[in-house]
């Protein structure tokens, strides 16, 4: 049971270069334009109620701005995927300078889509008569669609489950909790 428990932490828990949400949606911008091959022209990105209220409002590293516009272009210019949560280190100042102008220039547009999961990114690049469109879904770099001029190249399986906040979600926390202090030496005696 540990293994599994440990397993799970290693999923969940990832380095990020600030804030998980607008992190996210970079990477899905990085991701649109990478299959892409080219810089967009314009970038759409509808996200889940949830991931717009998170990220709306908070600074993004380099950028002296806050919010999912810059984000998403920051991840559009200048993403680096591979880099998982990671995506925006590295970018060269005339890169932010560019997004910051792709922003003024209002060719980034963010939206809420309805009736999606707690974490949904869909992001949509084009240029010329080229599109592509990336969902991630459940987790904050978990690509469960891409599409390049409506035809899927990469369909996810089986997108993860959402359990509800459930006892089922209770318990595996209060499991789990036991384990993260005994494997991390926090021990409740040596907090005393």
């Amino acid at each position: 049971m540990k293994e599994i428990y440990l397993q799970r932490m290693k999923l969940e828990f990832v380095p990020a270069l600030g804030c998980t949400e607008p992190v996210a949606v970079a990477f899905a911008a990085a991701k649109a334009c990478e299959v892409l091959k080219e810089k967009p022209e314009e970038v759409e990105i509808l996200v889940s109620g949830n991931i717009f209220k998170n990220g709306v409002g908070v600074g993004i590293p380099g950028a002296g701005m806050v919010g999912l516009h810059i984000a998403g272009a920051m991840g559009a210019l200048g993403g680096e995927t591979e880099k998982g949560l990671e995506v925006l280190s590295g970018i060269a100042p005339e890169i932010i300078d560019e997004a910051k102008q792709f922003v003024a220039d209002k060719k980034i547009i963010i939206d809420v889509k309805y009736n999606v999961p707690k974490l949904y990114i869909e992001c949509i690049a084009k240029k010329g008569t080229n599109k592509t469109r990336v969902i991630i879904q459940d987790r904050h770099t978990n690509i469960v669609l891409v599409e390049v001029n409506g035809e899927i190249t990469y369909k996810a399986e089986e997108t993860l489950k959402v359990l509800p906040k459930s006892g089922a979600w209770r318990l595996s926390t209060i499991l789990l909790q036991p384990l993260m202090w005994k494997n991390f030496g926090l021990l409740k005696k040596e907090l005393n």
